[in-house]
């Protein structure tokens, strides 16, 4: 006992352990939003999701512009090769003048394809007749001209339906001969109104 009357000593508490040497025991506090032991760690950030979303409208961004830039190619290439076949076929024409009137022969043909997938311009010295269906073959059809009527027939040489090597075109005045002492030009042009062949010829 001590002069104070402690029975358990100097600098001994009631529970037998002294005050002043003792460290007291540390208090955890849990930070605002809950205890950090009962947290979730697999739960992901906020800079994670914002990544993620990022990625996602990249990877979207992507696979739009491949779609529209394909769309727009396939366009494209249809317009440069015309409706209806993957490349305008190339042809190649000659012309003779008989009694006035001319014969146009097909001496090429790239790919066969039928009368009415082409069509016509004639030129007569500076004017020119409107855009035309090529005629089916036993079917002429007048154009005028500068105020001349003239007709254009198909003679399919092989019987096949289709224009082809050896095919011709006849090109008659109407009743009587073309026009004399001019020059003429025909053009055949695809269904798109592109340009295919064209041959010249003069009228004695």
């Amino acid at each position: 006992m001590d002069p104070c009357g402690n029975p358990f000593g100097p600098g001994v508490n009631g529970l037998g352990v002294d005050p002043e040497t003792t460290s007291p025991t540390p208090v955890v506090s849990s930070p605002p939003g809950g205890n950090p032991l009962l947290a979730n760690p697999t739960a992901p950030s906020s800079r994670d999701t914002r990544l993620a979303t990022v990625l996602a409208i990249a990877i979207v961004t992507v696979v739009v512009a491949t779609l529209v830039g394909g769309a727009a190619l396939f366009a494209l290439l249809v317009g440069i090769t015309g409706p209806g076949t993957t490349v305008r076929p190339l042809v190649t024409l000659g012309s003779s003048v008989a009694e006035g009137n001319a014969t146009l022969t097909v001496l090429n043909a790239s790919e066969a394809h039928p009368p009415g997938t082409y069509r016509f311009v004639l030129q007569v010295e500076d004017s020119f007749s409107a855009l035309t269906s090529l005629p089916v073959e036993g079917a002429p059809v007048s154009v005028l001209v500068g105020g001349t009527r003239m007709w254009v027939a198909w003679i399919d040489a092989d019987g096949n339906g289709q224009i082809t090597q050896s095919d011709e075109l006849s090109v008659t005045g109407d009743v009587q001969p073309l026009p004399a002492l001019s020059t003429y030009v025909f053009q055949l042009r695809w269904s798109d109104g592109a340009l295919i062949a064209a041959v010249t010829w003069s009228t004695p």
